[in-house]
């Protein structure tokens, strides 16, 4: 629909997408199926939009002409024409494919606005306006890293191409690998998602990516058992160098590998639990095993969830120790390795008692006959059954263990869920970690009773009642609010809302501002970041007082020249850079600190991150319900 009406209304099609959807795909195959010349114009981030128009020589001009050549009679031989003069010129109607727009400077499209709006543009080395004989049809392709103006917006269609999901990625791939084994392609497309999932990834894999590494996995002819078994904490897929394109990714990767779980335990925890099981208070069982270990090595509730996930995560098919050891050690084995064990009298000896069969029979009787003596001496009068609430909780109803019945997985039942935290915050979560900021004092008109002083007053006039008031108490803390907004910052929109809505609560006195990746002269009071509509920094600075707390919110991510250089910004020039302008504010405001929605152990992997650290005293913190706290406690030292 969007193409046709692009078609058909003559306006630009601009197709957003991540990398490796078909944008540029799509683009071949509308000039494909409308039997159209396709033009491609490749944009970088030295493209100009001159460059797509012609590019004039003057250097080359003025080198013949010193040397007498004929060619500088006509200046013609010093221009070189672009896609777009290409296109308008062109006999017959093209298709002309403006690819991954957003790499180019933020003033790039408002550059072609006149040329593709009236399809022509003046030569000034010429004196000729260039004229589009057949208008093209014009499509446009941004991979999202940068916004485009909204002067650009109004005057295109817009089409955004969703990442395949596991249906659609299926059919890409029975297309490239027809022969492919069914059991390798659903289990390389599991790793795949599970990688695409991984919060903070730089550059997520693609679909050309996926190609990639299915062709090494059949080249390397890796057994699907590789795939089928892996080790759930291992986040490393095989191959990895076709699927991660970026070295911060892969140490990520390792990273949460290693400390997926993150229960802190030290090497005093770790001998308390060695020595319990040393004196056997635990044996053979994974529930009692599972208590020992979680009262050993857990000191805090609020990891108990994390404990749970890791026990469920390393026991996970192990619940059944004697089905495994059956299916891992042949019984024929053991018998063999036993019977060599023995010498030719004790096998005659154990011939002469009906054969190895008898004799372990035998065993097992004893076995159970000690067994029930011990507990008739444990029930004392109740009997050999023992008690009713003994035997209903050993029973399929119980918790217990029971006899003969397995026990109930408590560690997967998750009931400390609620505890742990490191949780996504919710605005709940969020308004209870804010309240460590409030700073009540009363203001105002008397609006409500003070029952402490009319006792006291009541009192001192001789029991005859003298009621007193007094100003409500406000929340009196004054908040200044720094929202990073757009790019990477997409993927945790939902939590910057709910902090936004929560502070707006919590907070009479709060201010916030907008900003895209790093603090420059000027901010916005609006998310949709209008040129028109910036607020000098220094207004900022001038109009809130130094009694304001100051909090960034920001994944902090970006180049480093961003932060350290004038003209860093990606989305105009600055005259100085953000880091001159990040001390200003720490010289005015003592309390000032960093919130980053990403994982806090990816931080040390990305030079950004750790320059913005430094920058704020080291005063960042995680935005998750601790990182908050802490946030807040130290606002309020």
């Amino acid at each position: 629909m969007a193409v046709d009406a692009a078609v058909k209304l003559e306006r630009p099609l601009l197709i957003k997408g991540e990398p490796g959807t078909g944008k540029t795909m799509l683009a071949e195959q509308v000039a494909e199926s409308l039997k159209m010349p396709l033009i491609e114009w490749h944009i970088k981030s030295s493209t100009k939009a001159i460059n797509g128009l012609y590019e004039y020589d003057a250097v080359s001009r003025l080198r013949d002409s010193q040397l007498g050549d004929e060619r500088v009679k006509d200046i013609r031989n010093y221009i070189k024409k672009g896609k777009l003069w290409e296109a308008f010129e062109a006999e017959e109607r093209v298709v002309l494919l403006i690819d991954e727009i957003d790499k180019a400077d933020i003033e790039f499209p408002n550059d072609l606005l006149q040329e593709i709006d009236r399809m022509e543009f003046f030569v000034y080395e010429l004196g000729e306006t260039i004229k589009a004989k057949q208008r093209p049809i014009v499509i446009i392709t941004s991979n999202n890293e940068k916004e485009l103006p909204d002067a650009f917006l109004r005057r295109c269609f817009f089409h955004y191409i969703n990442f395949p999901d596991r249906e659609t990625m299926q059919q890409i791939v029975d297309v490239h690998f027809p022969a492919l084994k069914g059991d390798l392609v659903k289990e390389a497309m599991e790793i795949f998602f599970d990688v695409r999932k991984v919060p903070g990834l730089k550059k997520k894999p693609s679909t050309s990516e996926l190609i990639d590494w299915l062709k090494l996995l059949m080249a390397d002819d890796i057994p699907d058992e590789i795939l089928t078994n892996r080790d759930a904490s291992k986040a490393i897929p095989p191959l990895y160098g076709a699927l991660v394109k970026n070295e911060q990714d892969v140490h990520l990767l390792e990273r949460l590998a290693f400390m997926k779980y993150k229960v802190p335990v030290t090497i005093r925890e770790l001998l308390d639990l060695l020595n319990g099981l040393k004196h056997q208070l635990v044996y053979a069982n994974v529930d009692d095993f599972y208590l020992l270990s979680r009262t050993a090595l857990v000191k805090d509730e609020k990891n108990y969830d994390k404990f749970d996930r890791a026990f469920s995560a390393y026991f996970k098919g192990l619940e059944d120790l004697h089905g495994l050891l059956e299916s891992l050690i042949p019984d024929e084995w053991l018998r063999r390795e036993f019977e060599q064990s023995l010498t030719k009298e004790e096998l005659e000896q154990i011939e002469s008692l009906g054969g190895l069969e008898k004799l372990i029979e035998a065993f097992k009787e004893a076995k159970e006959a000690a067994e029930k003596e011990a507990q008739q001496g444990k029930d004392g009068e109740e009997g050999e059954e023992g008690d009713a609430d003994k035997e209903g909780k050993n029973g399929p109803g119980g918790k217990g263990r029971g006899k003969k019945k397995k026990a109930k997985k408590v560690w997967d039942d998750r009931q400390y869920k609620n505890l742990d935290d490191s949780v996504e915050l919710g605005t709940r979560n969020i308004k209870m970690a804010l309240r460590r900021l409030r700073k009540f004092a009363r203001s105002g008109t008397d609006e409500e009773l003070d029952m402490s002083g009319t006792i006291k007053s009541t009192a001192h006039n001789g029991g005859m009642l003298d009621i007193k008031m007094q100003p409500l108490r406000k929340n009196t803390v004054k908040v200044l609010l720094f929202l990073d907004i757009g790019g990477s910052m997409d993927a945790h929109v939902k939590i910057c809302e709910e902090l936004f809505s929560a502070t707006r609560t919590e907070f009479k006195h709060i201010e916030s501002f907008y900003f895209h990746n790093f603090i420059y002269e000027s901010v916005w009071k609006d998310n949709r970041r209008r040129m028109s509509e910036r607020i000098p920094t220094w207004e900022v600075l001038n109009k809130y007082s130094h009694d304001y707390k100051v909090v960034f919110v920001g994944d902090a991510t970006m180049a480093p020249y961003e932060i350290t250089h004038a003209g860093g910004s990606v989305e105009h020039w600055n005259e100085e850079p953000g880091a001159a302008w990040m001390e200003r504010l720490g010289n005015i405001y003592d309390k000032l600190i960093w919130l980053n929605p990403t994982p806090q152990e990816t931080w040390e992997y990305s030079s950004s991150v750790t320059m913005t650290q430094n920058l704020v005293d080291g005063k960042m913190f995680p935005l998750t319900v601790r990182g908050l706290e802490e946030g807040m406690s130290e606002l309020s030292k």
